[in-house]
């Protein structure tokens, strides 16, 4: 919390509420065409088997998983990815280097609709990788994939068209001629900025024990843009790229610890972090950059372990959270986890009359007398009531005392009977103090 408080002036977005809302407009067109034009391509996908990505919970799965960014560090693992027996979660941008070293990927996640990188998957050798996307997708990725589709519902809350019209195209399908009818894309991921953290909360969702980030550096660690990935040669080989230094005139930021980042990859920190502090999933950063608040484990260690790591460097959810919550407050950001409200009973009869007074006690100090009863209930309690005798509590030199008529007043407000007629307001309470000079004396 220390560091967080230390670093607070770094790592800072302007206009972060409405950051997203300009990325989305710009975005919308592409989305908008692109669901028109999947719709019966993806109905018919769900007539032959429900493609939800909601049915991959419960499928086999090993514990672990590794998520592969685009981050600088991803070349970090390269030397040992090749052992690792876990689960694999990769984007487009990381398929022609895990073909290059021999490695199938369990899942590609796809979020960008962006046609000009379509030829990351058209190039690419998809059989065997399971491919969890949106059905707003760019129409020649779903239709170059060769492995099995799974779909979600991207959600932005207040959004019309993810909150209102999608769920409306794709929450069910129906043949116009027949009436049968078939479920079709129920699960939803919130949008969280970037794929990295759409790999997170899907792996959170699946259940993996462990989930790993390599080369999610959201920033330049040592002024490396990304990482060295393989270009795909036309005899099918692979070739290493060149190192890609940051681009000449890209607008740079200060982060924590010397790091160089921009207004890009702040903002999906914040992200990260408000899924690590709410979701509170058992994340682990293999990556060197800005993801400082995450435990750090090195890859070559993960690897070693095949990620039973232990308990070692496992973080309480409630501290997660208060983490998140400090570093993002910093920012202008707010979270906040609801508690859940729990009745329980008396389990025995003092422990009931306890409960009655401490009851008319918070009765007396905060709240109005209030009630929907009918006449006869009122009349039949205050009856009761008037009639009962004096009521006392103590508090050390201290006693409450009231008459049969405060006490009828306080019953009618924790009963919830009226508050009407002649019996409202506040119950009046009177004060008697009783000194007791031997008990005061003996308190010295």
């Amino acid at each position: 919390m220390n560091d967080i408080r230390a670093n607070r002036k770094f790592e800072q977005l302007e206009n972060a509420d409405s950051y997203n809302t300009n990325i989305r407009k710009g975005w919308m067109p592409f989305w908008v065409k692109n669901a028109a034009e999947n719709y019966a391509k993806i109905k018919e996908e769900f007539r032959e088997d429900n493609r939800d990505a909601g049915a991959l919970v419960g499928q086999p799965h090993h514990d672990y998983v590794l998520l592969l960014g685009s981050g600088p560090s991803l070349n970090d693992i390269e030397p040992y990815l090749e052992s690792w027996e876990g689960d694999i979660m990769v984007s487009s941008s990381q398929l022609a280097f895990c073909e290059a070293l021999g490695i199938t990927p369990t899942y590609c996640f796809i979020i960008d609709a962006d046609p000009t990188q379509s030829f990351l998957v058209t190039e690419a050798d998809t059989k065997n990788i399971k491919l969890v996307t949106h059905a707003n997708m760019d129409p020649v990725i779903l239709n170059a994939w060769e492995g099995p589709h799974h779909y979600f519902r991207m959600q932005d809350p207040g959004d019309d068209w993810f909150g209102e019209y999608m769920p409306m195209m794709y929450a069910e399908f129906m043949d116009q001629d027949t009436k049968e009818r078939w479920p079709g894309i129920n699960a939803y991921v919130l949008n969280s900025g970037n794929v990295t953290n759409t790999m997170i909360a899907v792996s959170n969702f699946l259940g993996y024990k462990a989930t790993f980030l390599c080369g999610a550096d959201l920033g330049f660690p040592g002024g490396d843009y990304r990482f060295i990935n393989y270009k795909r040669l036309p005899d099918g080989k692979f070739e290493k790229e060149e190192k890609l230094p940051i681009p000449e005139g890209k607008p740079l930021k200060d982060g924590a610890d010397g790091m160089i980042t921009d207004q890009v990859d702040i903002f999906y920190k914040y992200s990260t972090m408000i899924l690590w502090g709410m979701d509170c999933p058992n994340l682990y950063s293999c990556s060197r950059g800005l993801l400082r608040e995450i435990p750090h484990i090195p890859p070559q260690d993960v690897v070693a372990l095949q990620g039973d790591i232990g308990d070692k460097y496992e973080v309480p959810n409630d501290v997660k959270y208060k983490t998140a919550q400090t570093y993002l407050r910093y920012r202008g950001i707010y979270i906040m986890k609801g508690k859940p409200r729990v009745k329980k009973r008396p389990s025995t009869k003092k422990k009931y009359v306890r409960t009655k007074k401490l009851i008319i006690r918070w009765m007396l100090f905060t709240q109005r007398i209030r009630g929907k009863e009918t006449p006869e209930s009122k009349k039949n309690v205050i009856h009761m009531m008037m009639n009962a005798p004096r009521v006392k509590f103590r508090l050390w030199i201290i006693e409450w005392e009231f008459s049969p008529e405060e006490t009828t007043r306080v019953w009618l407000g924790y009963t919830g009977i009226t508050n009407k007629s002649s019996v409202k307001g506040f119950a009046r309470m009177r004060l008697v103090l009783r000194f007791n000079l031997g008990r005061i004396v003996g308190l010295w």
